[in-house]
């Protein structure tokens, strides 16, 4: 660990590993139990790559799953990642990556001394920009703009519900919020249609709107959308494929056994039919 770099530029890496944590924390709730040491080694991926909010996350994604995980078994994997966590806050890399003298404590995050990495600052700024133009916003690209003129360098305010609500307003955050809220909820109510594997995908998918809307409040991620959406929407997209498959089936099923059930009617004898 103490060979971890200051800053080792992994954020497309930990987009994918927090997809497929997710995916190996529905797998190993519908009862694929060695996927358990896949989602713990996945759950590495943010640690290493020193990414404080996605720490969080991949520790949520098997305690919070969408999958048909036992309560107790919720309860014991959060009772294991307290302490974990507790631990991984006082490594010397994550000290350093956390706060502004180097060392802290839990109480220190509402301090000055924790490193917000400019996030604080150009958030109040943002905020108070957004608010010449609270609906609608001031178009596409527009956040990026005075990002860059603030920062003189950087392009994005680390927080993308922030962005998209300079620039397109509390109407357009509330259209896109109702959008992966839709989606989300739909890919659950297709779980009842389909085979166990296309189950899987399926939490998975719906999982993965609640990890977007988290990464949105410190990270870039819509920046990220090659790495994140496109396996995002793989997940989905093979779902909904399985489930298309398996509906086609179903329907020729129905078919040849209504045909059937004509064809034997017409046959009966006629003394029969009387």
């Amino acid at each position: 660990m103490g060979a971890i770099p200051y800053n080792p530029g992994l954020a497309a890496e930990l987009m994918t590993g927090l997809l497929l944590s997710a995916l190996f924390a529905a797998s190993y709730s519908y009862g694929y139990k060695k996927d358990l040491r896949f989602w713990v080694f996945l759950c590495t991926f943010p640690v290493y790559g020193l990414f404080r909010s996605g720490i969080a996350i991949a520790g949520m994604t098997l305690p919070f799953t969408f999958a048909p995980l036992k309560l107790y078994k919720r309860m014991l994997f959060l009772a294991v990642a307290l302490p974990v966590a507790l631990g991984i806050f006082y490594l010397p890399t994550i000290q350093n990556e956390m706060f502004y003298s180097g060392h802290g404590t839990l109480q220190d995050i509402l301090s000055d001394n924790f490193d917000t990495s400019g996030r604080k600052q150009m958030a109040s700024a943002v905020r108070l920009r957004t608010l010449d133009n609270p609906l609608l916003g001031h178009g596409t690209g527009g956040c990026e703009y005075f990002i860059r003129r603030l920062t003189n360098g950087l392009q994005y305010p680390h927080n993308d519900w922030l962005l998209t609500a300079y620039d397109y307003g509390a109407i357009g955050v509330w259209i896109f919020g109702l959008t992966i809220l839709a989606a989300a909820l739909h890919a659950l109510k297709m779980v009842k249609k389909v085979t166990l594997e296309a189950k899987i995908l399926f939490k998975t998918g719906a999982y993965s709107f609640v990890i977007l809307a988290m990464m949105m409040l410190s990270d870039n991620i819509m920046v990220y959308a090659s790495f994140f959406g496109n396996i995002q929407f793989m997940f989905l997209g093979i779902a909904y494929s399985a489930a298309y498959q398996q509906q086609v089936k179903r329907t020729q099923t129905d078919g040849m056994q209504i045909q059937d059930v004509k064809i034997r009617t017409i046959r009966q004898p006629s003394y029969v039919l009387k």
